[in-house]
Formats: C-alpha cells, sequence, structure tokens
C-alpha cells in the first residue's frame, strides 16, 4: 500500500514538473520560465515589403497571418545595415562599435562578451544553429561557441526544407528530456534574389498586369568565364550544404580556368548546375539591363525581390506549420525578423551595406510569446533590445554590459516602461558613418566630418523617404542629435575584438581571389 502511494506521489510531481515546463503564462503572470526561444531570421527584408506592413501585394501571406495572430512591431531597426555586425549587435545587445566586429572573418568577437546563445547554453539550453555557410552570419567570429549543433543547409529553401523540419523536431526532443531548446534559423531566401534574374517570368505574378521584359542572350565571352570562376570560389571556400562534392566544384574551377579556348571554358559552363549558370548569367546581365533601361530595371527588380519574398514566406510557414504540429506553441517564443533590409531604387541605389536609408534598416519583427495578447507596437524598437526582452520574458538576469532596452512590458500590454527615445545604427565600426533619428528626424553623421562628408539632416515628418538635405535650415537640431549621438556611444562599453589572421582553411589563391573580387570586406 506504501508502494502505491509513493507511486502516485512520483507520478503527481513528474506531472506538476511537466505543467510547470509547459504551463502559459497570463499578461500578468511571472516569467515564461524554460520557454523555448525559435528566432527566424530572413537576409534583406525590409519591413515595407510585407502587407502587414502596408506594402500593397501580398506577398507574405503566411507571415502577416502570424503578426495579425501575435505582436507586430511597426517601427523596429537593425544595428547596421548589412549582416555580420548587425547579426552581432542582436545576440550582443552591443551597437557595431561597442563589439567592434565588421570585417569579416579577420577578427574575432571579445571573449569578456557573453552572446545570447552563449547565455542560453549555459542556462541549460539545447542550442542550435541553422544556416547557409554565409561567412557573415558571425559563426566563426565568436557565435561558435553559443551553438551545440550546427547545421549547413543548402542556399536554396526548398532543397533546405527537410534540415530545417529535423532541427524544429529536435526542439521537441529537447523537451521530452525536460530541456528547453533555443533555435536559431537563419536564411538567405530573400537575399539571394539579385542571383536570379533568369527565372522570368516569375513564379508568384504579383501583379496581373505586369509582363516581364524579355531578357537577351548573352553569348558565352571571357566577362562569362571569370564571372563563372569568382562564382565557384564560393562553392569551394566554404561548406555550403549542397549535395554536390566539393572535389567537383574544384575540378570545375580549374578546368574552367585552364580551358585553352572558349570554346572548351564554355562546354566546362555548360557542365555546372543550373542553379550556378543562373547565379552567374545574372550578375553579367543585370548591369547590361540597368545600363540600358534603369527605370525598367528597377521595376523588374522589384518583381524579382516580391517573388523570393512569397518563396520565403512558405519556407516560414513550413517552419511555424511544423511547430504548431509538434504543439510547441505553447511554451515556445517565436521571432520572425531580418538584420537588414534591402534599397530598391532610393537614392539611385540597389543593394544594402550603401547608405543606411530607412529601407536598409527598418526591418520587420513580429513575435509569438505564450499568453500575450495579440498587438501592434509603434514603440520605437532596436535589434540590441530583443536580447534583454528575451532575458525579461524566460525570467533570467541580465548584465548592465547589455544596451538594450527590454520591451517585455509591452508584450504584455503595458506601455508605459522605458523606451527608446532615439533610434542609432552604424555601418560598422568608428570611422564609418552612423545614424541618429527619431520619430520627426533622422541625421547621417561621419564621425570625422570633412567637407566630403557633412552631416545630412533629413525632415522625416514631411520627407519621409529622405530625399531632401535640410542640415542648413535647422543647424540646432543637427547640434541636438550630434551630442546625443555622441553621448550614447561614448557612454557604451568598449570591447576590442580579437585580431585574427585569415582562416587557414581558404589557401592563398583563394584568399587574394576572394579579396580582390569583393567578397570579403577588407580591414
Amino acid at each position: 500500500m506504501h508502494y502505491i502511494r509513493n507511486l502516485l506521489i512520483i507520478g503527481m510531481v513528474a506531472l506538476g514538473i511537466y505543467t510547470v515546463f509547459l504551463r502559459m503564462p497570463s499578461p500578468d503572470s511571472k516569467p515564461c520560465f524554460r520557454c523555448n526561444i525559435v528566432i527566424i531570421m530572413i537576409d534583406n527584408l525590409r519591413a515595407d515589403s510585407l502587407p502587414c506592413y502596408g506594402y500593397k501585394f501580398n506577398t507574405a501571406p503566411n507571415i502577416c497571418s502570424f503578426a495579425d495572430r501575435n505582436t507586430l512591431f511597426t517601427r523596429a531597426f537593425s544595428a547596421s545595415s548589412w549582416t555580420l555586425p548587425s547579426i552581432m549587435s542582436f545576440f550582443t545587445s552591443l551597437y557595431p562599435s561597442s563589439h567592434g566586429i565588421g570585417v569579416t572573418l579577420l577578427n574575432m568577437l571579445n571573449p569578456e562578451i557573453i552572446p545570447l546563445p552563449l547565455y542560453l547554453k549555459h542556462s541549460g539550453y539545447d542550442t542550435t544553429f541553422v544556416s547557409t555557410n554565409q561567412p557573415s552570419v558571425g559563426l566563426y567570429q565568436g557565435l561558435e561557441t553559443g551553438f551545440m549543433n550546427k547545421i549547413i543547409v543548402p542556399n536554396d529553401i526548398d532543397q533546405s526544407l527537410g534540415m530545417t523540419r529535423k532541427a524544429v523536431n529536435d526542439v521537441e526532443a529537447s523537451n521530452r528530456q525536460r530541456k528547453p531548446a533555443f533555435l536559431f534559423i537563419h536564411t538567405d531566401g530573400v537575399h539571394d534574389y539579385p542571383n536570379h534574374l533568369m527565372r522570368a517570368p516569375l513564379k508568384f505574378p504579383l501583379d496581373p498586369e505586369y509582363i516581364p521584359p524579355k531578357l537577351q542572350t548573352t553569348p558565352f565571352t571571357e566577362t562569362v568565364r571569370q564571372t563563372a570562376l569568382n562564382t565557384l570560389l564560393g562553392h569551394i571556400s566554404f561548406t555550403t550544404g549542397s549535395d554536390i562534392p566539393l572535389a567537383k566544384y574544384r575540378t570545375w574551377y580549374k578546368t574552367l580556368q585552364s580551358a585553352p579556348t572558349l570554346h572548351e571554358a564554355e562546354q566546362v559552363f555548360l557542365e555546372l548546375p543550373a542553379e550556378d549558370r543562373d547565379v552567374i548569367l545574372s550578375h553579367v546581365i543585370g548591369p547590361a539591363f540597368a545600363d540600358r533601361d534603369y527605370a525598367g530595371f528597377l521595376v523588374y527588380m522589384r518583381h524579382v525581390y516580391d517573388e523570393y519574398v512569397r518563396r520565403t514566406d512558405l519556407y516560414v510557414n513550413d517552419i511555424l506549420a511544423q511547430l504548431e504540429k509538434n504543439n510547441l506553441m505553447r511554451n515556445t517564443i517565436v521571432i520572425i525578423s531580418s538584420e537588414h533590409g534591402e534599397l530598391l531604387g532610393e537614392g539611385g541605389l540597389i543593394g544594402h551595406g550603401i547608405k543606411m536609408y530607412n529601407p536598409e534598416i527598418n526591418v520587420p519583427l513580429i513575435m509569438h510569446v505564450p499568453g500575450a495578447k495579440p498587438a501592434r507596437i509603434d514603440d520605437p524598437i532596436q535589434h540590441i533590445d530583443v536580447y534583454p526582452t528575451i532575458l525579461d520574458i524566460i525570467g533570467k538576469p541580465k548584465s548592465d554590459a547589455l544596451r538594450g532596452v527590454s520591451f517585455r512590458p509591452a508584450v504584455y500590454g503595458n506601455h508605459t516602461g522605458k523606451k527608446n527615445p532615439y533610434i542609432i545604427t552604424e555601418w560598422t565600426n568608428s570611422w564609418k558613418t552612423k545614424t541618429i533619428q527619431n520619430t520627426e528626424w533622422k541625421l547621417f553623421l561621419e564621425m570625422k566630418n570633412t567637407q566630403e562628408h557633412t552631416p545630412e539632416l533629413y525632415h522625416l515628418s514631411t520627407d519621409t523617404h529622405e530625399k531632401d538635405i535640410v542640415t542648413a535650415d535647422y543647424p540646432q537640431i543637427t547640434d541636438m542629435l550630434t551630442s546625443a549621438l555622441y553621448d550614447v556611444l561614448y557612454a557604451q562599453p568598449d570591447y576590442p575584438p580579437k585580431s585574427e589572421p585569415f582562416p587557414d582553411w581558404i589557401d592563398e589563391e583563394h584568399r587574394k581571389n576572394l579579396i580582390e573580387t569583393g567578397y570579403f570586406n577588407r580591414p
């Protein structure tokens, strides 16, 4: 009889532990202890390309349906306009000039900094990284130690689905072992759009009246051969998750490089996978199209971009469906965002990491927090705020070194907490352009101003597209924002990065070629 009673007690205790582990907090409840965390980072996604942020085409029905049921931040900003410094700021809650990581593969995060993945790992989380092997994601510059599992997926999101689903299933497996999980999924699905101009007409025609131009055929030239060699370098320098062995890419590279005639080189080119030929020809045809008809080129690029947003929306929906299938939404914080946006003609520019206009840095931020009610929050939010917010939600102590502001109160409906008076972004380290803005004004500032680099002030209230420089008209505003910028940046901690030699797993020939072709940033 005592034996049965003891079994019942043990069973009740075990059930209680499991209930605590899966509990759903109400808005005024205690922190979401041991909740899983899933972050979906969509490279290159500007906020205003989504219908839930006001875009005219339905590019992302699944992401926006998720947003309607959860919390959407209308004014969220990345810390930089390109991947490496932005990702590092997201995971460290530090501005780029504080963590100092702004040169791809050539420096390492200061060991005094504890990035979010490492913090969670130390707190008992199973931590998993899922991404292509893009060097700018920061895995090899300080984030690797925080991830127990690293899954390198193909650049093609359709090919990576199976591996991503397994990573989501592993979250549920961790929970069965009474362990919470942190899953970071990074996708280049939108970032890859300029590499696929040849896929016309578009698979997802968002404008029924739009007729894509007929792209001219390109003969195989020396330019095509050199572009092909540069593309192959990317394959042979990194593990990409491709099913094609690296040895095969090395053979193609050497054969293409040594082919004595263009005709023989073309035969090698035709052996390459269709995906690679698409990338190579896109890099050749794109500039020619832009030179011939720039206005038409902008329209075409926008449609290609929109198509890749739509493709990525399907990928994200698969992840969300897998979380639902595993009954994980009740004990999982889900964050959808992007480390930067993209210019699509603004200021006459296409791309990112260029100027830090708002289309480059205003990113989507959508959160599912168990127990929180659906909401649209207009408070200005920075990526550096996410780290302390997560710790607040899961009930973990925060270091004073974190520079972000926790927006946990706003998530649960309390809008009286501390807010960001300004949004600050930096290209990378202290010698590059910085911006500071509030709801009315935005200032671009070079820390070492010269006649060539004078402050640029924009009146966002009347000039949302940042077209008219009004510095001369409002000197007091310029001075006020300059002082505020210096006050914030000079008050932050300084963590000099550890210098690293160029990775020894890239040989000298590839190192030289990759730097010359701009694959890596020079210090």
